[in-house]
């Protein structure tokens, strides 16, 4: 390898997020629809080191080339599978917003894992379970990251189904805004939630009487576990939630733990007023592209 290869990821969404329990290890029992989008998307630039093994990493951000990251675990969980350490120098551009909930980190690192896979010769890569494998040693989501297509996602998010569920995307707007919402303090905060208090209902658009007739739209799915906690406790994102809603969303739910939202609009008049909004108001956001094609 002498060239430069610049590898392109996409992000996903959550349509459906639930929180079944806690498993014995320790982790939590889920069952989510991811989609994939093209938009946001980050950047790895791959290129050689001159000499030795071995990965160096630099980023767009400074915060995260700081100690070892996913992309170090997904380095070394592939050099313990095949043996292959070959050296490369990675720059990665970020243009997933950290602790949105978008799965950057993830895609990242399924996009460098399918990298590796590919420069080896054909007779020594790995197969598709034998990279799956590595991927979900890596983090819960990367196997969804290989697959790249509408799929539930179990267990502790390494089990990936493909669904015969192709949702529609038209109108949907992602909207990201200035906050950080910790994974590891959302789990802590719902299990905390839970002891005291009744299972959330499934409705996440009709936590009050003025949103009654703003369910979602036909056929969609949208809910998440998670927003009784990251709202209660992220009343900015609360007050956008039901701003978007007073745009006219038919749906807005939160990706992940957050702080990402998906804002469904079903008409083009309410979508261009919602892009107005957060244009006016420098709120990060990005237009929903299907991206069907994986990393």
């Amino acid at each position: 390898m002498r060239e430069t290869f610049v590898l392109q990821t996409g992000a996903k969404i959550n349509i459906y997020l639930e929180i079944l329990g806690v498993r014995r290890d320790g982790y939590h029992e889920l069952r989510s629809l991811f989609a994939p989008v093209d938009s946001p998307s980050d950047t790895l630039h791959v290129s050689p080191l001159p000499r030795g093994g071995g990965l160096s990493l630099s980023c767009s951000m400074a915060e995260l080339e700081v100690g070892e990251n996913i992309l170090h675990a997904a380095y070394e969980a592939f050099a313990a599978a095949t043996g292959e350490r070959p050296g490369l120098r990675i720059h990665l551009d970020k243009g997933i917003p950290p602790g949105s909930g978008l799965g950057g980190a993830s895609a990242d690192a399924a996009a460098l894992l399918v990298f590796l896979n590919d420069r080896l010769p054909a007779d020594s890569r790995l197969d598709s379970t034998s990279l799956l494998r590595v991927a979900a040693s890596v983090g819960s989501d990367v196997p969804f990251f290989l697959l790249g297509r509408t799929a539930w996602v179990t267990g502790a998010g390494e089990e990936v189904a493909v669904s015969e569920l192709e949702p529609q995307l038209n109108g949907l707007v992602i909207v990201c805004p200035d906050v950080v919402v910790s994974t590891a303090w959302a789990y802590r905060e719902y299990d905390r939630w839970t002891v005291s208090r009744e299972r959330p209902g499934k409705s996440l658009t009709r936590t009050r009487k003025a949103f009654n007739d703003l369910f979602c739209s036909s056929g969609q799915l949208w809910y998440n576990d998670f927003e009784p906690v990251v709202l209660r406790s992220h009343p900015e994102l609360r007050s956008l939630k039901y701003t978007l809603y007073r745009i006219g969303a038919r749906a807005v739910a939160l990706n992940g733990s957050g702080s990402s939202m998906n804002a469904l609009f079903a008409s083009e008049e309410s979508h261009r007023r919602c892009l107005r909004f957060l244009e006016q108001n420098s709120i990060t956001h990005f237009i929903a592209a299907r991206n069907r094609t994986g990393v």
